[in-house]
């Protein structure tokens, strides 16, 4: 009996480092499985059950790292605030998290949090956009400027030029910054609205159907994207 003791020490040792370490690689597994399914809502369920399976910090920051833009795609906002809120009590936060954030409370309407990121995040087009969100068009006119001075290239800046002017009812002056904006941004859903919605208020209401197709089956490809 003696000598079979050391025997069933080290197989015992053994089998709880194996299942250890079949627990430690479960939650990666199933990021990699989500990667590989081309169902996004399938792809999501398996990214939400490597997030239940983690149990290490380790394991939970990569997992919720890996889901953030998944999420934000599908329109998860719950759960991509909840993502960033356990990666705060982690001490574990990107910068890239605090996007996520300020876009998911923006789009739930909670202003207040969504500026909060936006500025930790540091960036202007973010901050713009939440005030043009919240029709705080003098402070969002006021960054955009900015933006145009810093890089008069960048077509994002355009467009939220484009919208500040819509929204004051100054529409050839908001068809003037969407037009230098579509070159760059042919494939933009938020470029066709803009532009359906600026030849409507113009009066050319054939103009703004077609635009209106033009974003209707941007929308489609995404979608389909999406669920495919």
């Amino acid at each position: 009996m003696k000598n079979k003791k050391p025997v069933i020490i080290t197989a015992t040792t053994m089998i709880v480092l194996g299942l250890f370490l079949f627990a430690y690689i479960l939650p990666y597994l199933f990021v990699w499985i989500a990667y590989g399914e081309p169902n996004n809502t399938v792809e999501i369920s398996q990214l939400k059950k490597a997030h239940s399976l983690a149990f290490m910090k380790s394991q939970k920051v990569f997992v919720m790292n890996s889901s953030m833009s998944t999420l934000l795609l599908a329109q998860d906002y719950d759960t991509v605030i909840e993502y960033v809120n356990e990666l705060e009590k982690l001490n574990a936060i990107q910068k890239s998290d605090r996007y996520f954030a300020s876009y998911a409370y923006r789009e739930k309407g909670d202003f207040e949090n969504a500026l909060k990121y936006a500025k930790d995040y540091g960036e202007d087009s973010l901050l713009a956009r939440v005030y043009i969100k919240m029709k705080d068009f003098d402070k969002a006119d006021k960054i955009v400027d900015k933006m145009i001075n810093d890089n008069p290239q960048k077509p994002q800046s355009y467009l939220y030029k484009s919208e500040i002017e819509l929204s004051r009812g100054n529409y050839k002056k908001a068809e003037f910054y969407i037009n230098k904006t579509l070159p760059m941004m042919k494939n933009s859903i938020e470029v066709w609205r803009l532009k359906s919605e600026i030849a409507s208020k113009l009066g050319r209401q054939a103009d703004a159907k077609d635009y209106e197709n033009r974003q209707k089956q941007l929308e489609f490809k995404i979608h389909t994207k999406v669920q495919e």
